[in-house]
């Protein structure tokens, strides 16, 4: 709803109803539309509310001056950095002893936390997660480890906490990062940061700060660079489709080709982005699927009102759902 009111600026509440009308409905409640309208409002975007007779519209005089990535930035902040809280941890490995007197702005987590959120305990047979486990392992017995970060908000929120970490030189003798992403960029390039940055070249996307578009398509393929980890931020987990999406396909393909790379492939998408209907799948950037994706990272929320159950596995594929209370 933000970004189809800052396109247009103003719009009835008959004209939402119809557009985010689900699959077989003609029209969604106006109560839902006065919800959304209501918090928008509260995360601080000043929208106006007119009446007429009957017809009541809503508009945003001031959409022109905030770009997409802002908006995106203020949604469903404290879930981001929950998740951010866990890859991060994931990536870094850390012993019990490692994030004693760390300084970082909130707990991360050693290896033994991770390895039981990736092994729940159902019995002795083989499961899916006991590949995922392997890859984890094999990560943290590396000295140099290389990992990308594409373009969004949740990635915004990993970066920004793997900035500010004091990396154990014996565990680390080199981290290296890719990016599309402007923002992460200036994240890693502070003077006190441990962990050298790569910018993928490319035409910058002024309203998402993202680098994408035929150009970073052929310095990807020229590169052809090989991540330890790939952590690819999600704007649609469609359950019934079992596909991952974004919002359009130059974002779509630069997720695929940056996920494919890594030799631990994650998606990471916070709860509100879970769904059971099907996306236009020109959007999609990878099946779920562990011939594509090794885990899925979301928070332990589930009250977005999207009515969606998370699963603990799709298609063979763990869902992590990091509870925000461990922080």
């Amino acid at each position: 709803m933000i970004q189809q009111l800052q396109s247009r600026g103003r719009f009835t509440y008959d004209d939402l109803q119809r557009q985010f009308a689900g699959v077989g409905e003609k029209k969604v409640a106006r109560q839902s539309i006065q919800h959304d309208i209501s918090s928008i409002k509260k995360a601080g975007f000043h929208l106006e509310v007119e009446k007429s007779g009957k017809e009541v519209a809503v508009s945003w005089p001031d959409s022109r001056a905030i770009t997409v990535k802002q908006l995106r930035s203020k949604r469903n902040v404290e879930e981001k950095r929950a998740i951010a809280a866990f890859v991060a941890s994931l990536i870094c490995g850390f012993e019990k002893e490692d994030l004693l007197g760390n300084g970082v702005e909130a707990p991360l987590f050693h290896q033994e936390e991770i390895i039981t959120a990736l092994t729940p305990d159902e019995g002795d047979k083989p499961k899916p997660e006991d590949v995922v486990v392997a890859k984890v392992r094999s990560l943290w017995r590396a000295t140099q480890r290389s990992f990308v970060l594409d373009a969004g908000t949740t990635t915004d929120e990993i970066a920004k906490k793997m900035s500010s970490l004091m990396l154990p030189t014996k565990k680390f003798s080199h981290l290296q990062l890719w990016t599309n992403s402007r923002s992460i960029f200036q994240l890693t390039g502070l003077p006190d940061c441990q962990i050298k940055t790569v910018m993928i070249g490319g035409e910058q996307r002024h309203q998402t700060e993202t680098v994408s578009g035929e150009l970073a398509q052929q310095c990807i393929a020229a590169w052809d660079p090989r991540f330890s980890v790939s952590v690819i931020g999600a704007t649609v987990v469609d359950l019934e489709r079992e596909t991952v999406g974004a919002y359009n396909d130059s974002e779509s393909l630069m997720k695929a080709a940056l996920l494919s790379r890594g030799g631990l492939r994650i998606v990471v998408a916070d709860s509100s982005k879970f769904c059971r209907q099907a996306i236009d799948a020109s959007a999609s950037f990878s099946r779920i699927s562990p011939e594509f994706v090794d885990l899925i990272v979301t928070d332990g929320r589930m009250s977005h009102g999207n009515g969606v159950n998370i699963p603990a596995i799709v298609n063979k594929v763990p869902i992590i759902q990091w509870d925000m209370a461990r922080q």
